[in-house]
């Protein structure tokens, strides 16, 4: 992408002028301009912790860090964040304020729609080439975005805000993921809708884990799901999520119920055995280590968006 600096003001005046459709911060419910979800918040400090799908996230006003693992990502207003597969992430606003609050925009990525522009692409460009390595880039990177990106984000806000026709909703939307696609994180993204490669496996793990999570992981099945040995399993979903199995699974449980205690108040003990755990004092504990409060302690109406 262009190093050249990019101007932030016209996107900056146009999410103003929607502010109406602006979540007033991440914890709590919001209206989804569909497929974008632009957030605002105005206090830093602001601590969350969530699996984000795959998406990309602009950031117009503000600093945000986010933690995967060991690593993290600083980031300012310009700069985007790409995630390529879900991923428990941790989430700091670390400017804000009531004049000049934190402000992004969030587009969730639909992974069948960018393997179509990736056939697309790779079947009508003649100067690009699809990343055939078998390498598996981190599912979390930083976007270099050039003042074509910038304005890419700006028209779709302006589509959506606008409730016009859905053919150029669309149009739009398809620009976006070419852009993502030809940006210094495209080998990234092409990596993960690549069934076989290894970032496509870790794909179909995470999934299975996913749909599994309250459950005890048998490591030889998640073996026959990616055709590896287990060490080579654990190397790889490590390199990709910064996070083993293990760890990962715990990661989906202990924000699962915290949703679940939030928003239906169930007790503490139920919500245990309901994300898999066999004994609650074994769950409180480690709930209580992840969030930094007890169980019964958890606010109510928390309302991250998985």
């Amino acid at each position: 992408m262009d190093s050249t600096p990019v101007s932030l003001s016209s996107i900056q005046d146009t999410i103003r002028n929607n502010g109406h459709l602006m979540r007033k911060n991440e914890t709590k419910p919001s209206q989804n301009l569909e497929p974008l979800l632009l957030i605002t918040e105005r206090t830093s400090g602001t601590k969350t912790q969530m699996v984000y799908t795959p998406l990309i996230c602009l950031i117009v006003q503000g600093k945000k860090q986010l933690s995967v693992g060991n690593s993290s990502h600083h980031l300012e207003s310009g700069q985007a964040i790409l995630v390529t597969h879900d991923t428990p992430i941790v989430s700091y606003i670390i400017e804000a304020t009531e004049n000049s609050p934190y402000q992004a925009i969030v587009f969730p990525l639909d992974i069948n729609m960018m393997q179509a522009c990736l056939k697309e692409l790779s079947s009508t460009s003649t100067n690009w080439k699809k990343e055939e390595s078998m390498q598996h880039p981190s599912s979390i990177g930083r976007i270099s975005c050039d003042q074509g990106f910038i304005d890419a984000f700006e028209r779709m806000i302006l589509i959506c805000s606008s409730g016009e026709n859905l053919f150029l909703k669309e149009h739009f939307r398809k620009e976006l993921y070419l852009r993502i696609l030809l940006s210094d994180m495209g080998h990234a993204i092409q990596q993960r809708l690549l069934e076989h490669s290894i970032s496509g496996k870790m794909a179909a793990v995470i999934d299975f884990i996913k749909s599994e999570f309250n459950k005890t992981i048998d490591i030889q099945e998640l073996t026959s799901i990616c055709s590896m040995s287990a060490s080579a399993l654990h190397r790889h979903f490590k390199s990709v999520t910064g996070l083993s199995p293990i760890q990962y699974q715990k990661n989906l449980r202990l924000i699962h119920a915290r949703q679940s205690l939030a928003l239906n108040r169930s007790s503490v003990a139920s919500v245990a055995f309901e994300v898999g755990y066999e004994s609650p004092s074994q769950f409180s504990r480690e709930y209580s280590r992840k969030f930094g409060f007890n169980p019964k302690q958890t606010p109510p109406m928390f309302a991250e968006v998985n």
